[in-house]
């Protein structure tokens, strides 16, 4: 007769409130131990934070931003990669993959700053919610999306303070996004027609 106790005991060790509490102590010390942010807070303290993967300071924008997060960015790059690519874990997947369309977003916007004309959205929406946003612009704040003159930029700007809006936004602050956009758009083509 075969013995299951060995198979019933590796099924249940994960409910074991001793076990439980290990491995929450294990946790909790390695975050401890981990290299914290390098960077000065508000405060005039130094920051509290983990450092994040292969960077000293945090992810906040406001420690790690610029051309240092574009070299993190990239060194980062790979190891998100294969991370993704783990079918045995997929909620790390998952995290990975959203770590990578961030990386993504923010390349664009850089590439955007310098020019905007670059093809790329941030912003990946469902043909019917397309034709809503689109829509939605045209009658409420009189901006025709499909008007060959807006840059890539400026039209994921629009779309982005469009959705805000239907989501529940304040429609004076989208109508303020929407004049920025349109403005910077503006004062782009001016500087290089000049």
């Amino acid at each position: 007769m075969h013995n299951h106790s060995s198979h019933l005991g590796s099924d249940f060790a994960s409910r074991d409130p001793a076990h439980l509490a290990r491995w929450q102590a294990a946790v909790l010390a390695g975050r401890a131990r981990a290299p914290r942010c390098t960077a000065i807070a508000k405060s005039g303290e130094r920051c509290q934070l983990p450092g994040m993967k292969f960077s000293d300071p945090c992810r906040c924008h406001r420690h790690l931003h610029g051309l240092a997060r574009d070299l993190t960015d990239e060194r980062r790059r790979p190891w998100l990669e294969a991370l993704s690519r783990r079918a045995s874990r997929p909620v790390m997947s998952s995290t990975a993959r959203k770590a990578l369309a961030a990386i993504e977003r923010r390349r664009l916007h850089r590439a955007w700053l310098r020019d905007p004309t670059i093809p790329g959205s941030t912003l990946l929406l469902a043909p019917d919610d397309e034709a809503r946003v689109a829509e939605t612009l045209l009658h409420r704040f009189g901006v025709d999306l499909n008007n060959e003159t807006h840059t890539e930029r400026a039209r994921d700007r629009l779309k982005w303070a469009c959705v805000r809006m239907l989501g529940g936004a304040d429609p004076i602050k989208a109508g303020y996004r929407v004049n920025a956009a349109l403005r910077d758009d503006e004062r782009w083509r001016k500087r290089t027609c000049a």
